[in-house]
């Protein structure tokens, strides 16, 4: 599970670096409506998985072995 919500985590931070860029290159190829919500949305979900992870990993640390 850990594996999988890092890969997803990276992706999203992939995709949100490269419409920054493509914004930033060339503005006229996002509204700035549509990038923002873009931008606002993988943001959001980056911001959960990061919450996630760390509650995930918090968890191992305090179950006993």
């Amino acid at each position: 599970m850990e594996e999988f919500v890092e890969e997803k985590l990276n992706s999203l931070k992939s995709e949100l670096k490269e419409i920054q860029i493509s914004f930033r290159n060339n503005p006229k190829r996002f509204s700035v409506l549509s990038y923002t919500v873009k931008t606002h949305y993988l943001e959001k979900e980056i911001i959960k998985l990061e919450e996630l992870l760390q509650e995930y990993n918090s968890y191992k640390e305090q179950k006993p072995r």
